[in-house]
């Protein structure tokens, strides 16, 4: 079959973003910040629950849904929050389902990039693979942050490929570790972000790749990463000239970080998605890093 399948996991808690920002920001400065995020709810994790515990959630829908998670080749976990030094995320929650005892188990610590990253690896190795994005980059956030506490969102999101049917095909890859500070988080300290820095790095690095590759080869439904509003109207101007269309759930579902992209195409088309009648998707991820990773997802030939 050449279809994929999506299943989402987000925390009960919902945080109204306008009235968080009216609540530590003056009035003027908190509708400035509004409009640049375009958050208008995030998701929040429990002092109780994290990202294994929305992985685990995900998979748990997806089973109940009838997946077929026999002879999984490859079972990769997407996070930058880890329950335990070690083992990896991945193990975990390997063990507490009975399906991967021969499958690789890969855990990534990647960031906004990491679902597309983790195509290309699960499409290397082939077969069956299931890919799980899971963040909770609110554990890392002890105060509000006008910089990241409007913008990022706690969820999961696994997906079930088989490569025998479908290929993904990474296009370009683009990076300035030298700004690798812009985005990150110590041990035991709270994410920082310089989001001017970001957003340079998009307009001059990331939106040059994707007019590049447009006009070498059109593509009706490009997935782009939901970091802000900001960036997703600077993309809004190569949707004009290119003639695609810009999915985008950023106003429900926050900045998700890896899981955005699963999300998004959940959201676009449900839990099942056909890729010989809908694609295909040109995936465009960008961020922690700073790096970038633009790639192709279609139904094999």
């Amino acid at each position: 079959m050449s279809s994929i399948d999506i299943s989402v996991k987000c925390p009960a808690h919902i945080v109204d973003v306008q009235s968080e920002l009216l609540d530590n920001l003056k009035p003027a400065l908190a509708d400035k910040v509004f409009e640049k995020v375009g958050t208008k709810s995030l998701y929040k994790t429990s002092c109780d629950e994290d990202v294994i515990d929305l992985a685990a959630g995900a998979l748990r829908d997806g089973i109940q849904s009838d997946w077929d998670l026999t002879d999984v080749k490859s079972c990769i976990f997407v996070s930058e929050n880890q329950r335990l030094m070690f083992p990896g995320n991945g193990n975990v929650l390997a063990s507490m389902f009975s399906y991967f005892e021969k499958s690789f188990i890969i855990n990534m610590n990647s960031g906004c990039t990491g679902f597309v990253d983790s195509l290309f690896i699960a499409s290397a190795l082939g077969g069956k693979s299931l890919i799980i994005c899971s963040e909770s980059y609110s554990k890392r956030v002890s105060k509000f942050n006008r910089s990241v506490s409007p913008i990022f969102s706690d969820a999961a999101a696994a997906v079930m490929l088989d490569f025998q049917h479908i290929q993904f095909t990474s296009l370009a890859n683009v990076n300035d570790s030298s700004k690798y500070k812009s985005i990150s988080c110590g041990y035991d300290e709270d994410i920082r972000m310089d989001g001017s820095v970001v957003y340079e790095f998009v307009i001059s690095h990331v939106l040059p790749l994707v007019d590049d590759l447009l006009s070498r080869k059109r593509y009706k439904n490009v997935f782009i990463h939901q970091g802000s509003a900001l960036v997703l109207e600077a993309f809004s101007r190569l949707s004009k000239k290119y003639n695609f269309v810009i999915h985008e759930n950023l106003g429900v579902r926050g900045n998700t970080v890896s899981a955005t992209i699963p999300i998004l195409l959940y959201d676009t088309y449900g839990p099942k998605i056909d890729l010989r009648s809908e694609g295909p998707f040109l995936l465009v991820a960008f961020g922690v890093g700073l790096s970038a990773s633009i790639g192709v997802l279609e139904a094999r030939v």
